[in-house]
């Protein structure tokens, strides 16, 4: 797998950016200008995905990606994934806890397709189908989830406009594969971690139920979350100062010991 990512350098503290299913990292620029007075950010393209390639000889599999993902992320670094990418940067930080400093999610189910045990999450049948529209008519679906991904929530049509910009060449043959990815159950890998962790949640999210936050914490899983008032599924977007200065907040409360 060759990994594109873009950096900015700086000496401030490092900031691991993962995106979602569908997108690039091309997805963050909008939030971009809220962090660099913060961080020094690297932006990395999930594999199959943007500029990230994956040969047809390839095994792509979360263990795969993860490993891949793993020689890209700085030591002492923050991971924070969106969506899929926070599912990844669960999986990261469970591998890597050793050399990172924190875990910090979007809009991210660790259990995204339902469960008997885990009810808030997308049902099997459902995921069956949209993995079948998606071979049959994958820019019709692609669209499809990209109305889901703002519906009810702020700024509907900046998001929405955004989201549609970026990357619409993605292969079809790398879409269905890193799809494969939200199958995964990473639930006892975030109880397992470490590490300091937040958590984000939006208050509108149609893809991931705000009740997911309580669901971990009945788990006995001990994390800080937040809910977003108002916000779809790509609060980045639609309110990037209120989640860069909660960010920046958590960073500052580990760095003076609070955490």
């Amino acid at each position: 797998m060759n990994i594109h990512i873009k950096k900015t350098q700086s000496a401030k503290p490092d900031l691991v950016l993962l995106h979602g299913w569908g997108t690039s990292s091309d997805i963050w620029q909008p939030w971009l200008p809220f962090l660099t007075e913060h961080y020094s950010i690297t932006c990395i393209d999930l594999p199959g995905l943007g500029l990230s390639t994956v040969s047809d000889s390839e095994n792509y599999s979360l263990q795969s990606v993860v490993s891949a993902l793993a020689d890209k992320v700085p030591d002492n670094s923050i991971l924070l994934g969106w969506s899929l990418g926070g599912m990844l940067a669960i999986a990261l930080a469970q591998k890597l806890q050793l050399r990172i400093k924190a875990l910090v999610t979007i809009a991210c189910n660790p259990c995204f397709v339902q469960r008997d045990d885990w009810t808030e999450a997308m049902s099997a049948d459902d995921f069956a189908a949209f993995e079948a529209n998606l071979l049959r008519q994958p820019e019709k679906t692609l669209s499809r989830f990209f109305l889901l991904q703002v519906q009810n929530g702020s700024q509907q049509k900046a998001v929405l406009n955004h989201l549609r910009a970026v990357d619409k060449n993605i292969e079809h043959q790398q879409l269905c594969a890193s799809l494969q990815l939200l199958k995964h159950d990473l639930r006892q890998s975030l109880g397992q971690l470490g590490v300091p962790s937040l958590h984000f949640y939006a208050e509108m999210d149609q893809l991931v139920p705000r009740k997911v936050r309580h669901l971990i914490g009945a788990m006995g899983i001990n994390i800080t979350g937040l809910e977003i008032p108002e916000a779809g599924h790509l609060p980045f977007i639609s309110d990037p100062q209120w989640l860069a200065d909660e960010l920046v907040g958590f960073t500052q409360r580990i760095d003076a010991g609070r955490y």
